[in-house]
């Protein structure tokens, strides 16, 4: 049994040997494969490489290289020619397009910059009819001096009148003050009888107020009555019904006596009631007495301030009068300034015309200038 079991762990112990050796063998023919597969990845992603280098990279530097030459140089006429059907000639024909585009741009840029010559020969034309609105403009002007060399001699009779209007006029003015002040003391006098009424408006509302007052009082009197008289038919009714034991009829005594002595305190407030009334009442007739004075003194000081009105209608009257003059003057005075005023609106009229033209050619000519050099400056750096 021994030698079996032996054999047995012989035969186990030569298996694995060669099991193991089998392992070894197959692991260095595994790592082999995988470096020549690393190899031959390698050497495919280098000649990938190359191949996207010639296709991709060289056609993108060329588009650069004439991007660059173009910008630097301000060449419109660059071009890009790369052959193909990818996107990258797609990015060319783009770039050469829009090169055209530019060129033709600065074409007609170029033939703008011809219009503004057009331009400022139209200045020449505008300045010229400013020179004939300055010359129209003296000719108005001699006309207005003219006419205001008669309106002299009337301006000089019309401010004799205004001299003396402004005497009356002061005149009035400080019998105005006078009839002012006085007016001012009959409005003050006013208003503190304003004062007054309102002071005894107050004391009737409050009067009002303690009369509802009143009214409420009453009313709990009348109440408290009514539930009296009830508490008495109620304690007549138990009377009747205890006999001689009388317990419900002591309880309506007990009411009864409770609601009179309410009705007693009812009829004592009433009573302070009606003495608030009274000393209200009197304030109410004092309040209306001295109504009375400031009325008597408002009408006093109206008097005054009618008399005062009086001097003033007076001085009025003389202001009308020293105006009819003046109005008689101002009518010849009116005659020359409708002259003046014509001459005078055709001196704005053309004012306005040489104002305007004179600001368009400055504007025109500024700009045109401004244009005309950053276009001379611009253009001259491309090549079309």
């Amino acid at each position: 049994m021994r030698s079996i079991v032996y054999e047995i762990r012989e035969v186990f112990r030569e298996t694995s040997q060669l099991i193991g050796e089998e392992v070894i063998t197959y692991e260095k023919s595994v790592f082999i494969k995988a470096i020549i597969t690393i190899i031959i990845v390698l050497a495919v992603l280098i000649l990938l490489s190359q191949i996207i280098s010639r296709s991709v990279v060289n056609p993108i530097n060329m588009l650069a290289e004439v991007m660059k030459r173009a910008q630097q140089n301000k060449d419109l006429t660059q071009r890009v020619s790369i052959e193909g059907k990818d996107e990258i000639v797609q990015m060319a024909d783009v770039f050469n397009q829009m090169m055209s585009a530019f060129s033709q741009l600065i074409q007609q840029v170029f033939d703008s910059s011809r219009q503004l010559n057009v331009a400022a020969e139209e200045l020449t034309v505008i300045t010229g009819q400013t020179s004939r609105g300055v010359m129209s403009q003296q000719s108005d002007s001699e006309q207005v001096a003219t006419a205001m060399n008669e309106m002299t001699a009337t301006v000089q009779e019309v401010a004799r009148y205004a001299s003396q209007a402004a005497e009356a006029s002061r005149t009035a003015d400080d019998e105005t003050k006078a009839g002012k002040q006085v007016v001012m003391d009959a409005i003050n006098g006013i208003n503190l009888l304003a004062k007054q009424v309102e002071v005894g408006a107050i004391s009737i509302k409050d009067l009002q107020k303690e009369s509802e007052n009143i009214g409420s009082v009453l009313s709990v009197i009348q109440g408290i009555a009514e539930q009296t008289n009830l508490l008495a038919l109620n304690a007549a009714i138990e009377a009747a019904r205890a006999g001689e034991s009388g317990r419900g009829f002591a309880v309506v005594a007990d009411e009864v006596r409770t609601l009179a002595k309410r009705s007693h305190d009812s009829t004592e407030e009433i009573k302070k009631i009606i003495d608030r009334l009274q000393n209200e009442a009197e304030k109410a007739v004092r309040v209306m007495d001295e109504e009375l004075v400031q009325a008597h003194q408002s009408v006093e000081k109206a008097e005054k301030a009618g008399q005062s009105l009086d001097i003033i209608a007076e001085s009025v009257t003389s202001i009308r009068d020293m105006n009819t003059h003046i109005a008689s003057a101002a009518e010849e005075q009116s005659a020359v300034a409708e002259e003046i005023n014509r001459n005078i609106v055709s001196i704005a009229q053309v004012a306005e015309e040489n104002a305007e033209s004179t600001n368009q050619t400055t504007l025109t000519s500024q700009e045109l200038a401004r244009l005309a050099n950053g276009l001379e400056t611009q253009i001259s750096q491309f090549k079309v």
